[in-house]
């Protein structure tokens, strides 16, 4: 288990059948190593019953001494749990080294997404070019803005020790594929591609790009489900008992002229569906 996750693998003849990995909760990242380790192999269990109960398997782990954790005399009320539940199973706890455990540890070693993002020659030529079109960016440069958030390093404008982008940057569109489109990235959510990119840039109007890039993403639109609350049974209107008390009404238009006319209006009854047609013109008002 690393600070960013818990991870497992489940192997069988030396090949990968399974992954699992999720976040620690709040009260997990205050545990030991050694709890935290256990913890991982606890999930593991879980997450894999269906496939360990009633075999034989071993579990391996980078953590040496949990080779003894079904030895221990002295356990805490956590650990006594945990006894209790692995009860069910039978295996062993080998040892193995660090990178020896790549494939699980992956899961929490993935680099950040903009990692990759670095201004090479081309991009810092292109920001460069941009500042010099920009007012704003010129009076930063030239020492004219007066705001401690600004710092210039090496001819680039930093906001709050982010990169500035010009409001008008091409350089937002390349960013925003990166953090979201790319297959690093792998099309995360508003918060997660938010908070990527925050780490490095910063632009006038920034959440709202974020925001609209995602909502406009073909991928995401055609992949992704609705995460609403459903919204429920539809609720019938009310029965009616006499005619005329509730109409529904609507206009018919883009009709050919007749004798001054145009437009058609339309009542309905919605007790008994009578509907009465108005010849009108479409230059109505409410009067």
């Amino acid at each position: 288990m690393r600070r960013e996750g818990i991870n497992a693998v489940l192997m069988q003849g030396g090949h990968p059948i399974a992954f699992e990995s999720r976040k620690p909760l709040p009260h997990e990242r205050l545990y030991s190593i050694y709890d935290k380790e256990m913890l991982a192999i606890m999930h593991a269990l879980a997450k894999f019953r269906q496939y360990l109960v009633g075999n034989r398997f071993r579990v391996r782990t980078n953590h040496n001494s949990l080779r003894f954790f079904l030895e221990q005399r002295q356990l805490q009320e956590r650990q006594q749990k945990w006894i209790s539940k692995i009860q069910a199973y039978d295996f062993d706890i080998e040892y193995a080294k660090g990178k020896n455990n790549v494939v699980a540890d992956a899961l929490s070693r993935r680099p950040a997404t903009l990692s990759l993002m670095s201004l090479d020659t081309d991009w810092r030529a292109q920001l460069l070019v941009e500042y010099s079109k920009d007012r704003f960016a010129c009076g930063v440069l030239d020492g004219q803005v007066a705001d401690d958030r600004y710092r210039v390093v090496d001819e680039i404008i930093y906001y709050r020790d982010r990169i500035f982008l010009t409001e008008g940057s091409q350089l937002k569109k390349k960013i925003l594929r990166a953090a979201h489109d790319s297959p690093l990235a792998g099309h995360q959510g508003f918060t997660k591609t938010y908070r990527a990119i925050r780490e490095r840039f910063s632009w006038k109007g920034f959440k709202e790009d974020v925001l609209q890039h995602i909502r406009e993403c073909d991928v995401c639109q055609r992949n992704k489900g609705e995460m609403n609350h459903p919204a429920g049974l539809l609720q019938p209107l009310p029965i009616l008992e006499g005619k005329w008390e509730c109409i529904s009404m609507d206009f018919i238009t883009g009709l050919p002229m007749v004798q001054g006319k145009d437009c058609i209006f339309v009542v309905v009854d919605r007790l008994t569906k009578y509907a009465h047609f108005f010849a009108i013109s479409a230059h109505y008002i409410a009067a």
